[in-house]
């Protein structure tokens, strides 16, 4: 019987601390609801977009599957934005538009995390600011423009 229970056992604790990195929780003081997203594809995925003028952080899990964010016609909020994305065995991919200040920090385990935006330029102070903090097991995570 212990042949079988310990791997689920492993898998279970494994989804706890996926669970937990989520950071689900109250909002910040002023933080509407619309500008937060909460998106998880465990083999499969969905495809979400946000127009919101004030997007505040996004929190992306993708579990042998894949998550895409669209964020080309989003506007972060004054003082910035962060996502939060955990890819294990899967992939994720977030769409920005030009001419946002874009930062990263990351833990890649046998995987990759990528920019691939291009500065239009020299950015100005008040460009907006996305951070993303990521973390990728066996799988991928790219930050880009187009869909390809």
């Amino acid at each position: 019987m212990w042949a079988y229970l310990w791997p689920i056992a492993v898998i279970a604790a494994g989804i706890m601390v996926l669970g937990h990195r989520r950071g689900a929780g109250a909002l910040p003081a002023g933080v509407a609801r619309d500008d937060t997203i909460v998106a998880t594809g465990i083999f499969g995925g969905p495809s979400v977009a946000s127009s919101s003028q004030r997007f505040h952080s996004a929190s992306l899990t993708a579990i042998f599957g894949g998550v895409t964010l669209d964020l080309r016609h989003a506007t972060p909020a004054p003082d910035g934005a962060t996502i939060t994305a955990t890819a294990a065995f899967g992939g994720i991919d977030i769409l920005v538009p030009r001419g946002w200040r874009i930062t990263t920090s990351s833990t890649p385990l046998f995987a990759g995390v990528e920019d691939k935006t291009e500065a239009a330029g020299e950015l100005g102070q008040d460009a907006p600011r996305l951070h993303v903090d990521a973390l990728a097991l066996f799988g991928g995570i790219a930050i880009k423009h187009d869909k390809h």
